[in-house]
């Protein structure tokens, strides 16, 4: 089996799930950080996993990109989506992969997971700072990526 995950991370949380994630799946596994080239060559892959970090409330405009781009190869494929968010409420984190992920991915993709976050102070922003600091009420680095969570889904989609 041949995965590809493909994914943006901005503060390197997503990047350190994809890492995790690829040592507990079977067969062969590449990251593709869609910031650093967003070509893609899906040819010779049988599992594409989408991981994405939602800032906001959206997930990065080169991955929603990507989505559209290849939307149609895609649905011919396996595919499996995860996402790094700062929200805990079950309801809001299901609303922010409805508007995020068109219905045709969220029907097609198996699993689609929420795997935690991760806020270090020191890699934000002013703006994203104040945000957090002030709407979210978070005054200090959280680490609540969940790897129970990956782990679950590496074996749903070695299943």
């Amino acid at each position: 089996m041949n995965h590809l995950i493909v994914y943006a991370s901005k503060h390197g949380t997503v990047k350190k799930a994809a890492d995790i994630l690829r040592f507990q799946l079977k067969g062969s596994c590449e990251l593709h950080n869609i910031l650093e080239e967003e070509s893609v060559y899906l040819s010779d892959v049988d599992t594409v996993i989408i991981g994405a970090s939602v800032y906001f409330g959206s997930i990065h405009k080169k991955l929603k990109q990507f989505l559209e781009n290849y939307e149609e190869v895609l649905l011919q494929k396996r595919v499996a989506i995860f996402i790094c968010a700062g929200e805990e409420n079950p309801e809001s984190l299901q609303k922010e992969i409805e508007d995020n992920f068109p219905l045709s991915f969220r029907n097609h993709a198996h699993p689609i997971e929420v795997i935690g976050y991760e806020i270090h102070f020191n890699q934000l922003n002013f703006i994203e700072k104040f945000i957090i600091k002030n709407v979210k009420n978070i005054q200090e680095d959280k680490e609540k990526l969940c790897e129970f969570a990956i782990f679950q889904f590496a074996r749903a989609l070695n299943m």
